[in-house]
């Protein structure tokens, strides 16, 4: 490797967003453990980085370690606090750790974002129904 290739790639190593953007690759590859390296790396780097911090939960989450996703996901909600997604799936991590109010807080959230999401309010009202609530606050 000639001595351009080589400062390329260390300065790639150093950027979030390219480390970021290569941890998305791999886990569309399935490669989670590399992944998920790629993606500490870039939180290492800089650690209120939103697309590492959500994509790690999401992926923590859809793999159903909730335990690991909601942090991520919390993290996420502060560093981009208008980001639905985020707390949406962070409600839905919290929901299935039993952690009931505070999933429905995550919901109630993402809905002062999307207030016409149907299927978010189909959701909160199955938690509240599960939860025995009196009624939707």
């Amino acid at each position: 490797m000639n001595l351009t290739l080589v400062s390329l790639l260390l300065l790639a190593a150093q950027d979030p967003a390219a480390l970021s953007d290569k941890a998305q690759e791999y886990a569309h590859q399935k490669r989670f453990d590399e992944a998920e390296k790629l993606w500490r790396q870039a939180l290492a780097i800089s650690p209120g980085y939103f697309p590492a911090l959500f994509n790690l939960g999401f992926m923590k989450s859809t793999q159903l370690k909730d335990a690991e996703a909601a942090p991520l996901l919390e993290q996420a909600a502060r560093a981009n606090p208008r980001d639905f997604n985020t707390r949406y799936i962070l409600g839905q991590s919290l929901s299935r750790l039993g952690r009931r109010e505070d999933a429905l807080r995550a919901w109630r959230a993402a809905l002062t974002i999307q207030p016409g999401n149907v299927r978010l309010m189909q959701i909160m009202v199955v938690e509240y129904e599960q939860g025995r609530y009196s009624r939707p606050g």
